[in-house]
């Protein structure tokens, strides 16, 4: 009539969770993604060029975040220019308050 019990291969990673910051720009030119761990640490891995890999205790995009977001992936883009200190300096971004 069939098993009784089926055998699933897993990569043993059920239990990470992270988040992924995406953006493009209006022409559609894609940002590099950041990948968000809820981790303490950085992992000793192979990370793929173009990917940016951050951690946060719980797994979080916050404010401090944002800021090295704006650093290290806008002030980079294509056509970037010197607008990014206003950005830095809380003018013309978005953020939530923490609670």
């Amino acid at each position: 009539r069939g098993a009784h019990s089926v055998l699933v291969r897993t990569t043993e990673h059920e239990k990470l969770h992270f988040a992924v910051v995406l953006g493009c720009m209006a022409d559609g030119t894609k940002l590099p993604p950041v990948i968000i761990l809820k981790r303490k640490t950085l992992p000793r891995c192979n990370i793929p060029h173009g990917v940016l890999l951050r951690v946060h205790e719980k797994g979080w995009m916050n404010a401090d975040g944002m800021v090295d977001w704006t650093k290290s992936v806008w002030e980079h883009r294509p056509g970037a220019r010197a607008t990014s200190a206003k950005i830095s300096a809380g003018h013309g971004l978005l953020c939530w308050p923490q609670r």
